[in-house]
């Protein structure tokens, strides 16, 4: 083989084992300056331009990111002063053999003499039709780099186009991310103080609607009374799943996490419910035979509430029938402590829940039907927050259900080692 030939080959096998050293490093790099960085170390080694740079397309102006061997003055007067158009990115190189005759290049002449740069050449960054930036390469001398430099050069801007790109893309995203989290947490903090503000009316209409359904109005302005009393109960209702659900969106729901009696706290919510019940001829039981006293982990409030929105819907979709509140230790799953879980099921004989609904049914706003919306009211939110505040408390939720053949919503919780240590000794 010729002496010639043999150093070109030589040669080219050099530039491919650095091409490849180089993006293995670029795909590793963490940030765009150190990918840019690369870039600029990746062509020095295998094309030995006397100078180079990458500018990346920023705030709309292309802004020097890395570079080798410019002076400050030099990057302070071409930075954002591009004398190509960035609207249709072409992503074929430019060459540009002699610089000091480059037309292009008039209002910058002074900067580039002053500089010592003669020639110079770019590759447009382009990703997806899209222009990023430009991979710059400059000589002190009148110079056109070869074809095979050409190609080595676009290879290099490729890596840093991909690169940049993703960059780029998750920085978008994580950018819609955070405006999206803000524009939450302001909605809910809105909602909360709205709903603080206007609770505190309501109760006292509540309050004076009491006191007027307490004195037996006769005839139909007691019957006024008692319908501005139960609307003013269901408004504050809504008024408080308004308040949590924003407090929980803002971020600012607060929970006393502790042991607690779980018989008395599920006799508590079930009393809250027992004339509810009663006025709809329902039987409303309670099943504790197998808790053993067992004592719980979580917040004993928070607790009623999940009670109540569910006994509450129980009540309100059985037309006849009972609905049953059990609850018992449930061996074999095991709990925030390496222990037991209890389960509560709210078991009712009602209208029951289509197959087809009961996937989005711990979901905000959803409701079975807007028929059901209409006819039996609410907001959707209640089990919504139900499933927030057990998973808050370290347990979950869920529901077994058949159409027209009721429903078994139920809820589980970690058991303390106090329940326990009562049933291994019972």
């Amino acid at each position: 083989m010729p002496r010639r030939k043999s150093q070109t080959v030589h040669r080219r096998l050099a530039q491919v084992e650095a091409l490849q050293r180089m993006s293995e490093q670029i795909v590793r790099a963490a940030d765009v300056d150190g990918v840019c960085q690369l870039a600029i170390d990746g062509v020095r080694s295998t094309i030995a331009p006397d100078r180079s740079a990458v500018l990346l397309l920023r705030d709309g102006a292309m802004r020097f990111v890395a570079w080798q061997g410019l002076s400050d003055g030099y990057r302070a007067a071409v930075e954002g002063h591009s004398p190509w158009s960035l609207e249709d990115p072409d992503p074929q190189p430019v060459v540009i053999p002699d610089a000091l005759d480059e037309p292009s290049l008039a209002g910058l002449i002074d900067v580039v003499r002053n500089e010592g740069v003669r020639s110079l050449s770019f590759i447009p960054l382009v990703h997806e039709g899209r222009l990023l930036g430009k991979f710059m390469l400059y000589w002190d001398e009148v110079y056109a780099p070869s074809p095979d430099e050409t190609r080595l050069a676009q290879a290099i801007a490729s890596h840093v186009s991909v690169v940049v790109a993703r960059h780029k893309h998750e920085a978008d995203l994580q950018a819609a991310r955070d405006r999206a989290v803000a524009a939450t947490r302001a909605k809910g903090e809105f909602l909360a103080t709205m709903s603080h503000e206007i609770r505190t009316p309501m109760n006292g209409i509540i309050g004076f609607a009491s006191l007027l359904v307490e004195a037996r109005l006769p005839g139909e302005h007691g019957e006024w009374v008692r319908t501005i009393y139960t609307s003013g109960q269901a408004m504050l209702r809504i008024l408080n799943d308004i308040l949590d659900f924003s407090k929980m969106e803002a971020g600012r729901f607060e929970m006393e996490i502790a042991p607690f009696d779980l018989e008395r706290t599920l006799r508590d919510g079930i009393s809250l419910l027992t004339p509810l019940a009663a006025a709809k001829e329902i039987d409303l039981h309670l099943d504790v035979l197998g808790l053993n006293r067992a004592i719980a982990q979580g917040d004993p409030a928070r607790v009623r509430q999940v009670l109540h929105n569910l006994i509450g819907n129980a009540v309100k979709f059985t037309h006849r029938g009972t609905v049953t509140v059990r609850a018992r230790i449930a061996e074999g799953t095991e709990g925030a402590e390496g222990g037991d879980r209890v389960r509560i099921e709210v078991v009712d004989t009602g209208i029951g829940i289509p197959a087809d609904k009961i996937g989005s049914l711990f979901e905000r706003f959803t409701q079975i039907g807007t028929s059901d919306a209409r006819h039996y009211g609410g907001t959707g939110l209640g089990l919504a927050i139900s499933r927030r505040l057990v998973e808050l408390m370290g347990g979950e939720i869920g529901v077994t259900s058949e159409s027209g053949q009721g429903s078994c919503f139920w809820f589980e919780l970690p058991a303390s080692r106090q329940a326990a240590d009562v049933r291994h000794a019972a």
